[in-house]
């Protein structure tokens, strides 16, 4: 965790904006753990910056649910919470079924195409375990790409900030037999409804990708329960 950090480049985020970014995406892909303490000291050294832009990053984090800061004690890493996932699944289900019809009366041959490529890409690594977060980055390029051609990309931004725990729970899901071959049959299955402009077609696509409770959710609070609260 604290080794090997990369050091911030000023001209595009503050100190406190990368420490902030590099730890949440730690958490996100579970290179930290939940319950997992982690010391405001030695992450100072390891970014080689000075305590309060880690104090400031943290306090974000602590914002949005991904670490209990616990004063004059300890902070260690939060639980994913689970109902904070099916609110965050609410919320991505509708704006995407909106987003999709969207694009299906205005998005390009070209776009399409693009879109087409980044589901190929996915299908390349359906079967490396070693590259799972780069498969999870391009499952969210995809979607980001809805948003795109839609001109609500800053509504993405706004799934993406809320989505931290959804995120998590993903992460584990990847492992999982056929939970891979599952999204890019999904995002086939949204590809083909966006083409066919058919509203219905459309919104079972959404529904079947993003179910009311995301898939495996129980069986890996069974597996995991101190993962969860």
């Amino acid at each position: 965790m604290y080794t090997a950090i990369t050091p911030i480049d000023i001209r595009k985020e503050s100190t406190a904006d990368h420490v902030f970014r590099v730890i949440r995406e730690k958490i996100v892909s579970m290179d930290l753990k939940p319950h997992q303490q982690i010391s405001r000291t030695e992450l100072a050294k390891a970014f080689g910056v000075s305590q309060t832009p880690v104090r400031e990053a943290l306090l974000r984090l602590e914002e949005i649910g991904l670490v209990d800061v616990i004063p004059q004690s300890k902070t260690e890493i939060a639980p994913i919470d689970s109902r904070r996932i099916t609110e965050t699944q609410f919320l991505r289900r509708a704006l995407e079924i909106e987003v999709c019809l969207t694009v299906a009366d205005r998005i390009t041959q070209y776009e399409l195409s693009a879109i087409q490529d980044r589901i190929t890409h996915q299908e390349a690594l359906v079967n490396d375990d070693s590259r799972m977060n780069e498969f999870l980055k391009l499952d969210r390029q995809f979607h980001r790409s809805l948003f795109q051609v839609a001109d609500q990309e800053s509504l993405h931004d706004l799934i993406l900030d809320r989505s931290v725990h959804l995120d998590r729970l993903r992460r584990l899901q990847l492992p999982l037999k056929g939970k891979r071959e599952r999204i890019i049959a999904d995002h086939k299955r949204i590809f083909d409804a966006v083409v066919s402009r058919e509203y219905r077609l459309i919104v079972e696509a959404i529904h079947a990708h993003l179910p009311a409770v995301p898939w495996a959710l129980e069986e890996l609070r069974a597996a995991h329960p101190d993962y969860f609260v």
